[in-house]
Order: C-alpha cells, then structure tokens, then sequence
C-alpha cells in the first residue's frame, strides 16, 4: 500500500504495520485520561479483563511502544512507552491520538494528516494490547466522545513553540532559502472558555516556498475545523507539524482538554472533470520544464501535482551539467555533446541505454539555452577545474526561477495546476493513454481528459512497500525531500503494461545519517566526509574511508550501503577540532590536493554544532561514548566485541606506520585514535530513487514488448535508461535528465497530438 499525507483509515494502516521486537530505550511518556463511556450498549458488551496491558507498532523510524489500561468495558488510560519517531512531525500522533482513541473508545480513526507512519504505530499497539486485554471486540464505540468533552479555558492568548524545518544552529537551510538566523516556529492562540477563536504564526524562519502555504492555510483551518487535527500541507509536513505542535502548546496553557479538539473533517463526495491537451502528473523540474514547453507549443497544459507548491526538489538544485550551450560558447569552450556523452557512458559501464544516454546529453545543451531564454542565470562552465566542471553550469539554488517560468510564461500561456492532487491510475482507450484519474485531499475526486500525459511524479522514496520491492531494503534515511516521492508514476503505469526498467537505484547521499534525530539540519552530517575508521555490523572495517570525499555519491555510497548500516568512530579530540576548524582544518588544510573542495564544500567550515548534535543521538541511544575500545564495544553490542578491539588497534598500527596496506587510504587522512571515543550509528540518506518505468529516446514509456505506448510519456527521476548503478562521478546528473526529458517529453507529446 502507497502511503501519502491524505486522510489514511486505520484499516488501511494496520494492515502495513507490523509489531518489532524490542524498543527504543528513551522515549517520551504521555498518558491519556479516561474519557466516559456513555452507550448505553457498553453494560452488555463482552468485558475485558482489567488491568493494563503492553503493545508495539512499526513506526517510521522506530518501533513505539504502549500500555493500555482498562476496565471490564472501556479504555481507562493509555501511556506511550517509549519510541524514537521524529520530534514534532509525530507530535499530534504521539500525544493527542491516544486522546482521541479514548474519547471515541475507538481506534477505528483516521491516521494524523503528516504522520501516518506514527499513527499506524499508535493505533496497531494499542490494538494488539487489547486484544490481549480479552479482544478488541470489548470495545463499544462512542461516537459521540469528542463533542462530548467539555472545554473550561481561561479566556485569553497563548504562545506556544516547536522547531520548524531547521535547528537552530543550523546552517543547512540558509542553502535552500531559509532566515540566516533560524527560530523556532512561534505561534500566537487566541481562546474563550470553549473555543478557538485565532490562530496567527507570528515568527516562522522556515524556507518561505514550504512555510507560505502553511501559514496562509493551517491557522485558518485550525479555527474553522476547531481541530488539531486538520490536514498537513502536503510536502511542507515539518512546517505544518510545527504549527499544530506549537497551537497544541498554547491550547494546554490556557486549560484545554486537547480531547476535544480532534475532529477530522469529512471527505468530500464530488468530482470534477478537465479537458486538456496535455495532462502532466507532477510540478517538479521534469513536469515544469514539459509544462513550459508545451505551452510554448501552444497546447493547453494541466499539471497535477500532490504536494502544496510547484517546484519539487528543483529549489535543491544548484545547476546542470550540459554540453554545447551558448553560454558556454561564448565562453570560448569547445566541450561537445559527444564529449558529454562518452564520459557518462564510460561512467556506467555500458549499461545505461545508450539511445537515450546519446539523445538526452545531445539536447542538454538546448535545454540550458531554452532555460536561460526564460531566466535561469546559468554561468559557464570553469575547464580549469576538476571533476567534471567542464559540463556543470551553475545556476544557484532556491525557488525563484520556477516561480518566474509559472509567472511569467506557463500559466500566461495556457497552463494550469491543480495542488494537493495525486493521481492515482491512467485512463486508456483502445491501447492509448487519454487522461487521468486523481483525488484531491479533500476527497473530491478529479477526471482528466487529455490527448497525452507526461509522469513525472519523482521516483518512490517516500514508499517503504516499494523501497523494499525494488532496493530490497527500507532502511534508507529520508532527507525530508522524499516523503511525497510515493511511486505513484510507476504503479499508474505498470498497471497498463508498461515495462520496468533494468536498474533501479537509490538517489544516496554523500551525507551521514541515522534514525535518532534530524541528521540533515545539523553539522553532524558532515563526519562522513572526516574520512575516520568505519566498521560494519561485525565491527570490522570495511572501506577506504576516503571514498566518501572523491566519490561520496557514487562508489562511497555504493561501498556503504552494501553494509546497510555502520558506524564511524571517533576521538574526543577529533570531535573538538571539527568543531573549531572543520574537517580540512582539522587535516591542516591538504585534502584540497586530493579532492574536490566544492564536494566537500561546507565541511571545510567549523562545525560549531556538532558537540550538541552528538549529545543528542547519545540521548537517542544511537551514539555512544567511551574510555576505551573494548568498553566502546560492549556498549554498542557487537556479537564478539573482540573483533571491533582487534580491529581498532590494527587500524592505529597503520596509522603509525603511514600507510594503509588494508584499503589503501591516503597517508594524510590516517591519524590515530587516543583518548575519549565515540561511535555513532549510520544509515544511508536518500535524496530520492532513480529508474523506473522504461522509456526509449523519445521519453515514450514501452510495454513488455517493446513498444511505445501511446500517448504516454515518463520524464525525469521515474524513466529509467539514463542511469547506471552507482550515480555518475559528473555533478548535477539528476539535472541534465530532469530538465531535458521534461523538455523533450513535451515537444514529443506536441508532436504526437499532431498525429491525432
């Protein structure tokens, strides 16, 4: 089952939870009070055995654990033992679903809008604990519990707090648009005794492009609805948690019964049906690239995209790699298509489609010249340098030039959206694609009719089920730029016979990661780049740690993720200079003879954080922290802790000897280990998945025979052939296949029109 932040039932949820052993060792304790059961069924309904009773449920990233009380026929009590989910985002989930199982004697609710994941979890363990309490079946609904709670706050306004997107410290969202200075979300509550009467969000540093749209929708709603419980902005989940976390706050200092304010708004019986020339199932780069092409081949353009904003992760993107531009004509360079093309094939090994690698890395000079006609600043690319700049051209990160294409060329001619619309099959006619089937969040379903559809929904890595069918694993770190890349592309199109293709891959990160708190905000991403001992699950070295710098998105990644997790160790004096000087400060500035510093970038700054961060995964029970290796051990609980031990000292015997016979790291990174140690617990984050539905070099989408499907065609991070495992070593890949399938999707979707 897809999971998204639309309105999930809890017999949709329980069905793709599952029970862990084991939980988190710290967790927050909340617990429920008794709401009264006025049925007047409950005194003949089958009695449970009183007394309280443990359960467990699959979360996102933990397994969280409940105790559940009861009487001969009600819930009394409901207490959270422990879990590791994220801070705020599973706040409501957390602390006030158990409120509203108790007020409707129900856990046949609806999941919290934004973390589904966590309800699942809440309410399968509370399932499972009555069950052992005599049978879920002792339990008598009271539909009528939350209007029955009754409301006694001291009029009056309240301020209530949560972290955002960013931790303050930070310095990860100043990339992407935030405020320098990141604060928490503060929100401003007005009550009388009964009722909500304004909810105003008065200081929110988030980046605008996701935060925007919350503050414009979530207060209003939270007064219209009289709930906490009213639907996230899809794809802006953090900021809206934030929000509703904070709201929360200021509703409990002024006396609320959080009970009462748990409605749910209805879904909506209705539909509604557009005519279009050209239906696009996603505003990322791929869909706005194809939505400004093919109004400017004068079609009629509809795109229909499930998050609260356009753009998708293109506000990441900080350029594209191309051959044959303008701008780098007038910039005197003479790198060809072909040039581009035999580096990237070369990189794949011969098994990237090479029609469609020769096709794509052909127009990709055209795709920056149509990019930089609409006001993309591209800059030329610097020969001089390493790695590949010879393709890349610059273009800066942030939202404003997509902003400019819907502003000033798509939506004047002839485009529209529809937002929080996801699309959930293609509608055929006599083997042709011609149209879409969608739901909007709030249930209205929506009928497409179109000559053609352009899927670029941005791969699947915000779906375990699918994460799991196609990378035979789940355990990937989420960057927060995943969780609406469902995979929705692929199940719509392989369910019309469309073949999937060859590779399909994760999206890695050259980032440190794990699952205790938000790695991605905060310094302590950048150890990875540090190069110091990592050992595998056994305790055992694994890798020539510097792989994480030279080619930390590709065979670094690669090397790690054959692990699956990790752990990298280091010294209290390590940690104390990272912090002061970073980590080629910390090698006395000679890694840029080796690397690349644009790759290790932000790490060559102090990591003034990173002390902080460390602590709290410690706290998380993810880091660990001891005087010696053998105790270090213990505590991290190999299976033979004498394996990490001899491990631990042969790595210090190389280092003495200045060269690495093992795994052959460069002489400069290996230094040796004295003193207090750490070990943090790593995962692989993921930016997203690349393949998917095969396409050949027209973007078409073909069916297991090879053929083209009609009217159907799949741009960016879902079509699979430009990719081979792992990612290129050429920076700004994704780019050059996003930008330049949306382009030649639409041009080919015009064309086909034609035809018709």
């Amino acid at each position: 089952m897809s999971i998204t932040n639309t309105a999930v039932t809890r017999r949709d949820l329980v069905k793709a939870a599952g029970i862990a052993a084991g939980a988190a060792a710290v967790g927050m304790a909340v617990t429920a009070s008794a709401a009264p059961v006025t049925s007047a069924e409950a005194a003949e309904a089958k009695a449970f055995v009183p007394g309280t009773y443990e359960g467990a449920g699959q979360g996102k990233n933990s397994v969280v654990k409940v105790a559940v009380t009861v009487d001969e026929h009600a819930i009394t009590g409901i207490e959270i033992l422990s879990h590791n989910e994220s801070d705020v985002l599973s706040d409501n989930a957390l602390n006030i679903l158990p409120l509203k199982i108790m007020a409707l004697q129900s856990t046949d609710i609806d999941a919290v809008s934004g973390a589904t994941l966590t309800s699942a979890a809440v309410l399968y363990a509370v399932d499972e604990a009555l069950e052992a309490a005599g049978g879920a079946g002792a339990l008598v609904a009271n539909p009528d519990g939350i209007d029955a709670v009754e409301q006694n706050m001291v009029p009056g306004t309240y301020t209530g707090q949560a972290i955002g997107c960013w931790m303050p410290g930070s310095i990860e969202g100043q990339r992407f648009g935030a405020a320098q200075e990141l604060l928490p979300v503060e929100v401003k509550v007005t009550v009388d005794q009964t009722s909500i009467l304004d909810v105003e969000v008065t200081t929110c540093t988030d980046v605008p492009t996701f935060a925007n749209p919350v503050i414009e929708r979530i207060p209003a709603a939270i007064v219209e609805q009289q709930s906490l419980f009213v639907d996230a902005v899809s794809g802006a989940t953090r900021t809206s948690a934030a929000v509703l976390s904070a709201t929360a706050q200021a509703l409990l200092e002024a006396g609320a019964n959080l009970a009462g304010f748990t409605k749910t708004k209805p879904r909506l019986d209705a539909t509604e049906e557009y005519e279009t020339d050209i239906c696009i199932v996603g505003g990322g780069h791929s869909g706005t690239t194809a939505a400004l092409v093919g109004t400017l081949e004068g079609r009629k353009v509809l795109i229909l995209e499930k998050s609260g904003r356009l753009g998708g992760k293109g506000f990441c993107s900080g350029g594209i790699s191309a051959a044959g531009s303008k701008v780098a004509a007038e910039a005197g360079l003479d790198i060809t298509p072909d040039d581009f093309y035999q580096s990237l094939y070369g990189q794949s090994g011969g098994r990237a489609n090479s029609l469609l690698l020769k096709t794509i890395t052909a127009e990709s000079g055209k795709t920056v010249d149509l990019l930089c006609e609409c006001g993309f600043p591209f800059k030329a690319p610097n020969a001089d340098t390493t790695w590949d700049n010879e393709f890349n051209h610059s273009s800066g990160k942030g939202q404003e030039k997509f902003d400019n294409l819907y502003a000033n060329y798509i939506l004047p001619n002839g485009g529209s959206y529809l937002l929080e619309t996801r699309a959930q099959s293609l509608i055929t006619e006599d083997g042709r694609v011609v149209g879409v089937e969608a739901k909007k969040q709030d249930g209205t379903k929506v009928i497409v009719h179109a000559k053609a559809v352009i899927v670029a929904t941005g791969g699947f890595g915000g779906n375990p089920a699918l994460l799991r069918r196609f990378l035979f694993n789940d355990q990937f770190y989420d960057r927060g730029l995943t969780t609406m890349c469902s995979g929705d592309g692929i199940l719509m199109c392989e369910a019309i016979g469309a073949q999937l293709g060859p590779e399909i891959m994760p999206h890695m990160q050259e980032f440190g990661a794990n699952f205790g708190f938000d790695f991605t905000a905060n310094y302590i991403k950048y150890i990875t780049y540090a190069g110091f001992l990592q050992v595998n699950s056994e305790g055992l070295r694994f890798m020539d740690e510097s792989r994480c710098i030279s080619d930390p998105m590709g065979y670094g990644c690669a090397a790690l993720r054959v692990q699956g997790y990790y752990y990298i160790i280091m010294t209290q004096g390590m940690v104390d200079e990272l912090i002061e000087k970073g980590v080629d400060g910390y090698y006395n500035g000679e890694l840029a003879t080796y690397f690349d510093t644009a790759i290790m970038g932000r790490a060559i700054t102090p990591l003034p954080t990173l002390q902080d961060n460390l602590n709290l995964t410690i706290e998380k029970g993810l880091a660990w922290k001891a005087e010696t290796p053998e105790e270090l051990a213990q505590m991290i609980g190999f299976t033979d802790p004498s394996v990490f031990v001899d491990q631990f000292n042969r790595y210090n015997e190389l280092c003495a000897e200045g060269l690495d016979a093992d795994f052959g790291k460069i002489p400069q990174m290996m230094r040796p280990y004295e003193g207090t140690l750490y070990a943090v617990r790593m995962a692989i984050p993921i930016m997203g998945t690349l393949g998917g539905v095969k396409i050949n070099q027209r973007i078409e989408a073909v069916d297991t025979n090879e053929k083209p499907i009609p009217g159907l065609y799949v741009a960016g991070q879902e079509g699979a052939g430009f990719f081979a495992y792992p990612y290129y070593e050429t920076k700004c890949s994704t780019s050059t296949n996003a930008y330049t399938t949306g382009r030649l999707a639409a041009l080919n979707a015009s064309a086909y029109i034609d035809t018709l």
